[in-house]
Formats: C-alpha cells, sequence, structure tokens
C-alpha cells in the first residue's frame, strides 16, 4: 500500500493544504466509492512527505536511539493511508492533524515492537536466563 514519491515536493505547505481541500471536496462529492478512494490517495500523496516528517518527530520523542528509518517509515506509512483512506472527507481542516493519532500511535507500536526484539532471550543485554 505505498504511495509513490510525490510530484508536490516544490509545493509550500498552504500550497499542499488548498490542494487537499480542493481534493477532499471533490471526495465528499461523489458517490462512487473506488473513485474517492483514488481522490484520498491522491491526497496521501499530496501530504506523505509532511506525515512522514511528523512521524520522525514523534519517533525521537519517544526514543534517544537511532531512527531504524525504513522500517519505521514504512510501518507509518501504511497507517498513514489507512488513516487518510477512512477520514470523512466532508470534514473541512487540514489532513494531519486528523491522522495525527494513528500516526503516533504506528510510532508507540514499532517503538514497543524493538524494545520486545531487545529484550527478547538471546538478544542485546538478556540470556533468557533467571
Amino acid at each position: 500500500m505505498a504511495v509513490a514519491a510525490p510530484p508536490y515536493r516544490d509545493l509550500t505547505h498552504a500550497q499542499r493544504l488548498d490542494a487537499s481541500r480542493g481534493l477532499l471536496d471533490v471526495a465528499s462529492a461523489t458517490l462512487d466509492p473506488a473513485l474517492r478512494r483514488v481522490v484520498l490517495r491522491e491526497v496521501a500523496a499530496l501530504n506523505a512527505e509532511d506525515a512522514l516528517a511528523v512521524v520522525k518527530v514523534l519517533y525521537r520523542r519517544q526514543r534517544s536511539t537511532p531512527i531504524d528509518e525504513p522500517g519505521l517509515l514504512a510501518v507509518a506509512l501504511e497507517v498513514y493511508v489507512d488513516a487518510v483512506l477512512a477520514l470523512d472527507p466532508s470534514l473541512d481542516g487540514d489532513v494531519l492533524p486528523r491522522v495525527l493519532p494513528a500516526l503516533r500511535a504506528a510510532v508507540t507500536r514499532f517503538n514497543r515492537a524493538l524494545v520486545a526484539r531487545h529484550n527478547a532471550p538471546g538478544v542485546g543485554g538478556r540470556s533468557g536466563l533467571r
């Protein structure tokens, strides 16, 4: 469920916000669920760079260790796209604050999985022997 590298890299945040609002208007006006998903995927692509920047900040707030960027971003991107697809397009406003709880939860789950792997017997500092 990957979002292709966005052609929106040169847009400012305000331009992305305006484009997102326009796309959300289209998504809320359509009765075709397949078309709505296509439009919401475009909204996800439009804001993916900003969303992944937020994910990196959330990660750094929770952990001081170096980031496993490819792993974290893959997990976060999937959660992000799912969250955007679940949005009610008729609501007004920026997309990122509306998907922030899902992104925060994804980072927390990712960090907990890292800790669990590190604390597994025979890995990291624990031998599994008590």
